[in-house]
């Protein structure tokens, strides 16, 4: 691992605004990526996960804060310095059927970014290559994508990604569209690929049993915010109420059905609108107190230096109540 993060995003928010209202997708968040390491975040639908997938990937703009790769600032580095930056950051996305030409074949497509590299020599050689990479047959080169199955166009998906030979992949809920026995392939190709290739990944998911056997640290998101930080064991001892929401909503992580009494808790609670300047976790915590009128910044559990919560109750000790 290289001594200093290899992707760092300071700061980063992303506002849009609406003829109806201003949707903060992203608020102050702060992320570090090392060589070779897997970074999951998760969170529930809506929470800013994909956003800040996209910030990264540089689709999406940050209305504030900056994103540095190998100690590059992409917002105000030389527009050819941050095009070469930029192609060594790939992305999956989570449905190949949108992000795959349907009118080109599957040779074609895995060819297009090795052109663009300047790869000329060799191409079918290297798409052999990419192929094997991801458990694919060569005899599929001349197949368009409607001819694959969801997981082998995913896997193609993969493959196009890696031709550009990225430092940092970024997967983006690569396992929702697919079915259960599919998903739990491709999940454990990117296992093979972390363990082959050595390439640090951004893995956006909600499925914590993939994350428990993928991630090396996990970042939690709740409405834009970054509230739970720490190595993939937080998830065995979460110190935000959130997180622990997360935790019993996994039965496959957990080898059990959902405690549904735990839900039950938040939906009882008396109605909370928010504030300006209250956690924004508060409306739906049953530990909230009259301190969490304060927004929480994100610190250290206890002595885990590691670890930390933005949470003003944060505690490992309560791991069955939120």
């Amino acid at each position: 691992m290289t001594q200093g993060p290899l992707l760092e995003l300071r700061s980063v928010s992303v506002t849009f605004a609406t003829r109806e209202r201003t949707v903060h997708a992203a608020r102050d968040c702060s992320l570090q990526l090392r060589s070779g390491e897997v970074l999951a975040l998760v969170g529930e639908s809506g929470s800013g996960k994909s956003t800040l997938a996209r910030v990264v990937a540089g689709i999406v703009p940050p209305t504030r804060g900056s994103v540095y790769f190998r100690s590059h600032d992409l917002q105000s580095a030389r527009r050819s310095v941050v095009r070469d930056l930029r192609r060594r950051i790939q992305i999956v996305f989570q449905d190949p059927d949108a992000s795959l030409n349907p009118s080109h074949r599957i040779g074609t497509i895995l060819a297009e970014p090795l052109i663009v590299r300047g790869a000329r020599a060799a191409i079918r050689e290297r798409v052999g290559e990419l192929l094997s990479l991801v458990h694919l047959d060569t005899s599929l080169l001349d197949r368009r994508p409607r001819e694959l199955s969801g997981g082998q166009k995913q896997r193609v998906a993969i493959a196009r990604a890696l031709a550009m030979e990225p430092e940092v992949l970024i997967a983006d809920e690569p396992l929702t569209s697919l079915d259960v026995s599919t998903a739990a392939s491709i999940a454990e190709l990117f296992r093979d690929l972390r363990d082959r290739l050595g390439i640090a990944m951004l893995f956006i998911s909600h499925d914590l049993a993939a994350v428990r056997k993928l991630a090396t640290r996990v970042a939690v998101m709740f409405n834009g915010e970054l509230i739970e930080t720490g190595s993939v064991a937080i998830l065995d001892a979460p110190a935000h109420p959130y997180t622990r929401l997360l935790v019993a909503a996994a039965p496959a992580a957990q080898g059990r059905g959902l405690n549904l009494s735990l839900v039950e808790k938040i939906d009882a609670l008396p109605a909370m609108a928010h504030t300006a300047g209250a956690c924004y976790y508060r409306s739906r915590c049953t530990l909230r107190a009259e301190v969490c009128s304060q927004e929480p910044a994100l610190e250290p559990v206890a002595a885990a230096a590691d670890h930390q919560a933005r949470c003003h109750m944060r505690s490992q000790d309560q791991p069955g109540e939120f």
